[in-house]
This record gives C-alpha cells, structure tokens and sequence, in this order.
C-alpha cells in the first residue's frame, strides 16, 4: 500500500508518535486518520493541509506524490524564523523546532554555562591565591 496514508504513517514514526498523537497534534477527531489506515480509505484534504502546515520540513512532494525524499533537504545552513499555523518555529539547516522547545533548551544551556562560569571563577581564585604564595617566597 503505497499511498498518502502509508506515508502519513512513516511521518508519525519519523516523529516518534503513534497516529493518534498525529491527530491530536494537527487537531483531527480520534480515529480519523487511524480508520482511513486500516480500511485503506480516503481522507479529507484538510487534514493533508494541515498536517502540512505543522510539519514543515517534510516535502510536501513527497507527502502527496510518494517521489523525492521524505524530508526537504536544506544547503542553506542559516538560521530561519516563520510561523506556520499557530506555531511559531526556528530552524537552522534542516532542524525544525518549535520555538518553546528553542527556549527550553537555551535556558538548559544558560544554566549550564552560569555553572561553569562559576568553576572558572573558583579556579582563577585559586590560581590568584598560589600566585599569591609564589610571589611571597
């Protein structure tokens, strides 16, 4: 079964969540895109539209057609900035991330370097104070 929905399959496990996550995600009802999967029948555009608008860095291409690769390859390794839908996403080359995920991780990395600011400081005391007892002797 080589369709759309096989490749809104891959899209969920590539995303590492299970289609009823996917539907909650793009606003779906319970089971509208898992009974399409298992009776093998169509859904609405709107929801292809929308899954589209949330996951920007899968190739629209490769979504509804099947060719190409599955992920929109980037040689442009600058940082980007949009909004899609209600989301508002940062990317740098060809990672996509939700700004609050973006702030999350800057917060953990600002701890991080305040408490490695604060090693550098213990240790230039130290090395203040030995230089300190060398110049005395």
């Amino acid at each position: 079964m080589n369709n759309i929905l096989e490749r809104i399959k891959k899209i969920a496990n590539h995303e590492g969540i299970s289609i009823t996550a996917l539907e909650q995600k793009i606003g779906a009802s319970k089971g509208v895109l898992s009974r399409a999967i298992n009776n093998g029948t169509d859904i609405q555009y709107k929801w292809v539209q929308i899954l589209v608008e949330n996951y920007p860095h899968y190739s629209t291409d490769w979504l509804l057609t099947g060719k190409g690769e599955m992920l929109k390859s980037t040689n442009d390794k600058t940082q980007s900035h949009s909004i899609v839908g209600d989301k508002n996403l940062i990317g740098s080359g060809n990672k996509i991330y939700e700004v609050h995920d973006v702030s999350e991780v800057l917060k953990q990395k600002e701890t991080q370097i305040d408490k490695l600011l604060d090693q550098i400081n213990n240790q230039s005391s130290q090395i203040n104070t030995l230089l300190s007892m060398l110049s005395k002797q």
